[in-house]
């Protein structure tokens, strides 16, 4: 049986991470496991207090006798989120086939772990099953009865990522080469945009008609972002759990990527309810649901119309003219894009 390593790279967010912790403590599988954290060094005063509490926290002995065993990697320097955690990653590579991925924001069901080994044991030797998914979007997905688990390729969440040694590699290196964005001919003469949720359609077309986009960056790293649209591109999947076992917390404005909600509104990934279960037996929908289950997630991830009109230019362009056409179009309106960002940032507030 496999127990895969778990990893957390984390800074300061001390409450944070001392909630994900505790929800991996109640896991019954957590005896058999492995924690690696990678505490940053403070790139700044204000962090110092909350890495040192959670430097303390990670030592008592308490914490210890709750998993296999604990290693805490303590950074000497400032790496930053992104290569604080690609070196922790790199690090277990050299010591597992396989490893479960864990930001310090996020809360964990009861069964997680044992969902996620038992899915990385099964899976394994699928070529076409690349990731396991901890955290499942707020939908009431199209399944065979009685399944609790099912194998899709329009998302793949980083909240709680189960990955393979080599499967990682060969996404890793697909995404670092250029190789995920060049295969945008291929994309559009087999129409694999239309396997994409609109948000995903987006970001992968713009992004590979238009090296300056915003999005482009994060088709170059393992993100979710690259990640949803690789197993449209490569037609491969990542197995999601009907009920997500993964809540985040991180949209608070403490985190590197995700802004705090509005005045006034909630944060609805903080309050959505997770499998309270404590055991988990895998029974994949036997169904597949491609097409359905497509739509209930663009109709929650939406997209307006407006938002859509230029990958959508895009790709007619890149159909009925050329590729090279949609890039013209792209560099002709760099000018524009340029100046609308700048107005946004500098003007508008």
């Amino acid at each position: 049986m496999i127990y895969a390593p778990i990893v957390i790279p984390t800074l300061s967010r001390y409450e944070h991470l001392v909630r994900l912790i505790e929800s991996l403590i109640v896991n019954s599988w957590a005896k058999h496991t492995e924690l690696y954290v990678a505490v940053d060094e403070a790139p700044a005063e204000k962090y110092k207090s909350g890495r040192e509490k959670i430097l303390q926290y990670l030592s008592s002995e308490e914490l210890k006798t709750a998993f296999k065993e604990v290693h805490v990697i303590v950074r000497e320097r400032n790496y930053g989120s992104l290569w604080n955690g690609y070196y922790l990653i790199e690090d277990i590579a050299k010591r597992a086939e396989c490893w479960i991925c864990l930001q310090d924001d996020l809360e964990v069901s009861p069964n997680f772990i044992e969902y996620m080994d038992k899915c990385l044991e099964k899976y394994k030797d699928d070529d076409n099953v690349m990731a396991v998914c901890g955290y499942s979007y707020p939908v009431d997905w199209k399944l065979s009865e009685g399944a609790n688990c099912f194998r899709q390729q329009i998302n793949c969440a980083a909240w709680g990522l189960g990955l393979w040694k080599e499967k990682y590699r060969q996404m890793f290196e697909d995404m670092r080469s250029g190789r995920l964005l060049n295969e945008y001919p291929n994309v559009i003469k087999k129409g694999l945009y239309r396997k994409m949720i609109d948000a995903c359609r987006r970001e992968y077309v713009e992004a590979a008609c238009y090296k300056w986009s915003y999005g482009h960056q994060w088709f170059k790293v393992l993100s979710d972002i690259a990640l949803r649209a690789y197993l449209a591109v490569y037609d491969k999947y990542a197995i999601t759990p009907a009920i997500t076992k993964v809540k985040n917390y991180g949209f608070d404005g403490s985190g590197d990527c995700c802004e705090a909600p509005e005045d006034g509104k909630v944060d609805p990934f903080a309050i959505q309810q997770m499998d309270e279960t404590t055991t988990f037996e895998i029974v994949e929908s036997e169904e597949c649901y491609a097409e359905e289950n497509r739509e209930l997630l663009n109709k929650l991830d939406s997209r307006t119309d407006e938002q859509m009109q230029k990958s959508k230019r895009l790709i007619w362009l890149s159909s009925h003219v050329g590729i090279w056409a949609a890039k013209l179009y792209c560099l002709l309106g760099l000018p524009y894009d340029f100046a609308i960002r700048a107005y946004n940032k500098y003007i508008r507030k």
